[in-house]
């Protein structure tokens, strides 16, 4: 979300627990909004758009 308008998603994590051959499996990932490119974060929250923070 952007900090200057919340209606603007710019960014989205996902993760996902399935399983494949009868052992659980994750995925996990973290996906930007094309054409969103230009709304960044910084001035009251932090810009962490190129850091993937996976818990």
């Amino acid at each position: 979300m952007w900090e200057q308008n919340h209606r603007l998603v710019t960014e989205f994590g996902y993760s996902a627990l399935y399983w494949k051959n009868r052992s659980e499996t994750t995925a996990c990932g973290h996906l930007t909004v094309y054409g969103y490119e230009k709304y960044r974060n910084g001035n009251h929250v932090p810009d962490n758009r190129e850091v993937l923070l996976l818990l």
